[in-house]
């Protein structure tokens, strides 16, 4: 079984989980998949965010953010050849 980390959401003081969807400031009906799998960084702009940008609760909360960035960990296992691939591509 392979682990994924959690998303930087989660640590974002505009996160909002209920009980029948994840959703936040920005995205108020539903977080898009490529933001919770964390395939997209939101501290940057992203589609119809509204200008609300990921915003750390605790300074822990950012230093993670930047930890999964920095590291790739933002790519699920799955995608890595894929992105690797795409990577060549642009050269």
């Amino acid at each position: 079984m392979t682990s994924v980390p959690p998303p930087i959401c989660i640590g974002c003081k505009h996160f909002r989980a209920g009980a029948d969807t994840i959703s936040c400031g920005a995205f108020p009906d539903l977080i898009p998949i490529e933001i919770i799998q964390s395939q997209a960084d939101h501290r940057e702009p992203y589609s119809n965010d509204h200008g609300i940008r990921y915003e750390p609760m605790t300074p822990e909360d950012a230093q993670y953010a930047e930890w999964m960035f920095e590291n790739g960990l933002f790519v699920p296992p799955e995608n890595v050849e894929t992105r690797r691939r795409l990577e060549r591509s642009e050269r």
